[in-house]
């Protein structure tokens, strides 16, 4: 203070100029940003931004630094980011350059431009799925570091990513079953889709795939399932998470399950199949994630498809035969219906051939006619058409007329379906021209003691008994056992 007082003015600003050329040369070697941040004044109290302490003077430059969304990235099936982070000031944009090393040839370019937009303090570069090479067989390192940049501390801009790369998928999928069969009267069923990484890897990898119906078509008549008659279409894609996995026997394994809606119905199909249809994965790389086929072999083409079957065990139709009338006059060349129907409302999807056998002491061609004409005109049977959806099939037999004086006779009617009897055999009744309906007696013994034991006589008459009639059985006996030999019966 007192040399302020007894020096002259002049002295005092020449020490004092000196001191603002310091100042202002200082200043000088300060970044653009830093200076704008440090207040447009240039007062003593900004200089604490970039000055470390009054005593040493040393300056402190504001850092950028790199960080990676993951540890860990699957070539090919993870996506990574590099976060860059810069500290204050940040108001005017900038460009930096990140530079990658890698121990394998994963990226075709190592060196990418990165931009701070102004009055942001972070920028990212997004490596996606396809920026990794699948050719790599060997895991390694993938470094990034920010080159110098000027008026900033990048010593730390560098992150560090282990990149797996295998010979050899990195995950398999398949479904759960090499086939499904199903009842029709399920509904809605489930396929399940199984997610499997290879041994040795450290976690499970998300990725997305599609699976779809293949019904039967022109191109492919071999499947006899109908999408929207036997069973719902559905073209899905799944997706499989990392928080999906779990480790079974060391492996990480997913499973995700996916439902199936079968139509029911009242028609007699037999098992019918379509396929699912497991698809490539959508947006990854194929080479990772191979599909496998229902017997467990490597799958490359463009979809895998899996046996689907459906069984409607259920829609058996029950069958009967019955004939009417069951008796017919020749000379009036009457007709009798034999007829297989279904009784409990079921029907037959495809046309089934009913097999009639025609036998009793009746002629075909001579007693009767029949209708329609024999299906496959063979000597065994008699084939008929059940058409799809139909209830009965029917038969006509017509009695010819030969006015030729002869015994009633008889036919009797059977039917099969594959093989298996339908109802009982029936018989129908041709009574010829000229001869009656015969009434028989038989004996329920043919030897009694008389005295000790019963005995009964029934009378079988032929058709027609539509009325009542009574009869008078008469006896003749050798010796006088009965002292009536004429009795009533009705």
């Amino acid at each position: 203070m007192e040399m302020t007082e007894t020096t002259p003015i002049s002295n005092t600003v020449r020490r004092a100029g000196g001191v603002i050329i310091a100042v202002v040369a200082l200043i000088a070697a300060v970044p653009a940003e830093v200076r704008t941040a440090s207040g447009a004044g240039g007062h003593g109290d900004s200089r604490n931004e970039w000055v470390e302490g009054e005593e040493t003077g040393a300056r402190q430059l504001p850092k950028i630094t790199v960080t990676a969304t993951r540890d860990t990235i699957f070539a090919g099936l993870d996506t990574v980011s590099f976060i860059l982070t810069r500290e204050q000031p940040a108001s005017s944009p900038l460009d930096v350059t990140l530079r990658f090393t890698q121990e394998q040839d994963w990226l075709s370019s190592t060196s990418y431009q990165v931009s701070f937009a102004a009055n942001s303090t972070t920028a990212d570069l997004f490596l996606g799925r396809s920026s990794l090479s699948t050719e790599v067989t060997e895991s390694g390192f993938l470094t990034a570091s920010v080159d110098s940049v000027g008026g900033y501390d990048t010593s730390e801009a560098t992150a560090s990513v282990y990149v797996i790369s295998r010979d050899g998928p990195v995950v398999t999928v398949s479904l759960t079953d090499s086939s499904y069969t199903f009842r029709e009267s399920s509904g809605d069923t489930a396929l399940i889709v199984t997610a499997q990484m290879a041994a040795g890897m450290p976690r499970g990898v998300g990725f997305r795939f599609s699976i779809q119906h293949q019904g039967r078509t022109s191109s492919r008549p071999d499947l006899t399932a109908v999408s929207g008659q036997d069973y719902l279409a559905f073209a899905r894609e799944l997706s499989f998470l990392q928080a999906d996995y779990a480790l079974e026997n060391g492996r990480w394994v997913a499973r995700k399950s996916f439902s199936v809606t079968l139509l029911d119905d009242d028609v007699r199909e037999g098992t019918e199949n379509f396929e699912a249809l497991l698809g490539a994965a959508t947006g990854f790389a194929s080479a990772p994630i191979q599909r496998l086929n229902p017997d467990g072999s490597a799958c490359n083409q463009n979809s895998c498809a899996y046996p689907v079957f459906i069984t409607d065990d259920e829609d058996i139709p029950e069958l009967d035969l019955s004939v009417s009338p069951e008796e017919i006059r020749e000379e009036d060349e009457e007709s009798s219906t034999a007829t297989v129907s279904i009784t409990n409302g079921k029907t037959f999807a495809a046309d089934q051939v009913v097999t009639f056998t025609l036998a009793g002491t009746a002629t075909a061609g001579t007693d009767y006619t029949v209708a329609p004409a024999d299906g496959d005109g063979m000597t065994t049977g008699h084939q008929a058409t059940l058409l799809a959806d139909s209830s009965s099939v029917d038969l006509t037999l017509t009695a010819m007329d030969d006015v030729i004086p002869e015994p009633n006779e008889t036919i009797n009617v059977s039917a099969t379906l594959d093989g298996t009897a339908i109802g009982s055999t029936q018989t129908i009744r041709v009574l010829n021209r000229g001869v009656l309906p015969k009434i028989t007696v038989t004996a329920t013994r043919d030897t009694i003691f008389a005295g000790l034991e019963p005995v009964t006589l029934t009378l079988t008459r032929e058709m027609p008994v539509n009325s009542p009639l009574d009869v008078t059985l008469r006896f003749t006996q050798e010796e006088d056992w009965l002292s009536s030999t004429s009795s009533r019966v009705s």
